[in-house]
C-alpha cells in the first residue's frame, strides 16, 4: 500500500507547474491562500520585465529593457490550482499566463490591456510592496 501511495504521490509530483507570483499571491498577501498546499521553491528576479501599480494592484508586462526586473516567489502548483489562478486572474482576458525561461522556467502572468494611465505608475524597483 504504501508503494502504491508512493508511486501515485511521484505521479502527481510531475504534473505540477512551476509558477512566479509577484503580487497579490506572495506570501504575506490577500490572496496567497489560493496557492493553498503548492510547494514554495525559490524567489528570485526575472529581467526585462516591469512592474506598475493600479491602485493596490500590481501588473506586469514584458518590457525587453534588461534594466527592468521583477521580484517574485517560485512554487510548484497543481494543475487544480493552476486553473483556480487562472480563474483569478481573468486569464486569459485580464491576464495572460505566459511562460517565461528564466528562474529555470516558469509561468508568469502578464497584463493583456496595458492601458496608458498604467505607466504613470512603474514600481521602479520591482517589488510589490
Amino acid at each position: 500500500m504504501n508503494l502504491v501511495r508512493s508511486i501515485l504521490e511521484k505521479a502527481q509530483e510531475d504534473t505540477r507547474e512551476r509558477l512566479f507570483v509577484y503580487g497579490t499571491l506572495r506570501e504575506g498577501f490577500p490572496l496567497h491562500e489560493v496557492l493553498e498546499d503548492s510547494e514554495f521553491v525559490d524567489s528570485g528576479w526575472i529581467e526585462g520585465f516591469a512592474m506598475y501599480r493600479i491602485g493596490d494592484v500590481p501588473t506586469v508586462e514584458e518590457s525587453g529593457d534588461s534594466q527592468d526586473k521583477v521580484f517574485g516567489e517560485i512554487y510548484l502548483i497543481s494543475p487544480k490550482i493552476l486553473q483556480k489562478i487562472d480563474d483569478v486572474e481573468g486569464h486569459p482576458i485580464v491576464y495572460k499566463r505566459t511562460w517565461v525561461n528564466q528562474l529555470g522556467g516558469v509561468w508568469v502572468y502578464l497584463e493583456m490591456n496595458m492601458h496608458p494611465s498604467y505607466y504613470e505608475n512603474k514600481v521602479e524597483d520591482g517589488i510589490y510592496k
